[in-house]
């Protein structure tokens, strides 16, 4: 693996940077796609939309973006990947094969049950690659109405259909753990945020923000405000609130985590998602959290993750983060190591 690059979770400011990366990768199909298709570039709104759902990805040179993957839903069962680019003057160091091992690695963790993709049959670098990516080809026979209706849409714009194929690659699902999904939290969201966080049982143990405070988290650049959800159902499920505290050296710290339904591990499986998130995309070098000392319950849910409570010595400095709320011997104060 070459060091020098890394995948992320594309920024806004990365947006901007993509269309000269789609077209200058495409350069490699003249002569087998049809010139018209070669001069396309991805609506600049349908890459801000992906970037904000979190369906956007770029590999990166230092700060700088030289290729990307983005996945569209086909239906909320479906991801297909959409594109995968990559600047030619970047090519032939493995940053393809990240990328797409990233998103599939995104779409296990979410819960779907297979990642799909078209590309061409008799490219060494198209249907060889994915095969070695763990892709295989859906039969015509098996192809769900929405990948027909994909393959029917590129034969119309001029890609000739015995050159194409559909390939799909099928997900550890993990059958034994509920399906819970992280997706940012919408501002469409705070009724359910607001309503949940005050619901009996809940109130008297967490904190209630007003919906600016809120608003406020879903809009700033160092919060994380997430709505865990059901991938087979849509349904809202919980939420999640964290500080991404990064640039200031003290890692990423967990506000808050709620569910609407406790003792199914929901809870647990939402904190693990945002974990990998952290590490990956944040470049979190630990996560921390603190917890009622009179709270074994869940004290053991987080040392199942990892987490392990803090010496009052190791806390020293955690009060300067602003971040940490009650950091009393009231509270146990627990990290887990991402790095």
């Amino acid at each position: 693996m070459d060091f020098r690059y890394s995948i992320i979770a594309a920024r806004p400011g990365d947006v901007a940077a993509l269309p000269a990366i789609e077209l200058a990768a495409a350069q490699l199909l003249r002569g087998h796609a049809p010139d018209s298709v070669l001069n396309e570039v991805f609506d600049e709104a349908e890459l801000r939309e992906a970037q904000g759902q979190g369906r956007l990805w770029v590999a990166l040179d230092g700060d700088t973006p030289v290729g990307f993957a983005v996945v569209e839903l086909l239906a909320r069962d479906l991801p297909h990947l959409e594109e995968v680019d990559v600047h030619p003057s970047h090519g032939r160091r493995g940053l393809g094969a990240r990328l797409v091992q990233t998103v599939c690695e995104w779409a296990a963790r979410s819960g779907y049950a297979q990642l799909t993709l078209t590309t061409y049959r008799d490219l060494p670098w198209n249907m060889p690659f994915y095969a070695r990516l763990g892709f295989a080809e859906v039969p015509v026979e098996a192809r769900r109405s929405e990948l027909e209706a994909v393959f029917r849409a590129e034969t119309a714009r001029g890609f000739d259909s015995e050159r194409r194929l559909v390939m799909k690659r099928e997900l550890d699902a993990n059958p034994g753990v509920e399906r819970v999904p992280l997706r940012p939290t919408t501002l469409a969201d705070l009724d359910f945020v607001f309503a949940l966080e005050r619901a009996p049982g809940n109130a008297g143990f967490v904190g209630q923000w007003s919906r600016d405070e809120h608003a406020s988290a879903i809009a700033r650049p160092d919060r994380e405000h997430w709505i865990i959800e059901r991938v087979a159902t849509e349904e809202r499920a919980g939420f999640l609130i964290a500080f991404d505290l990064v640039a200031s050296g003290f890692g990423a710290y967990v506000k808050r985590i709620m569910v609407a339904e406790k003792s199914r591990g929901l809870g647990r499986e939402a904190l693990a998602a945002f974990l990998r998130h952290a590490a990956r995309d944040l470049g979190a070098p630990y996560a921390w959290l603190n917890v009622a000392a009179d709270n074994a319950r869940a004290q053991r849910s987080y040392a199942a993750l990892g987490f392990r409570g803090l010496r009052l010595a190791e806390r020293a400095g955690l009060e300067r983060s602003d971040a940490g709320g009650d950091l009393s011997e009231h509270r146990v104060v627990m990290r887990t190591e991402l790095a």
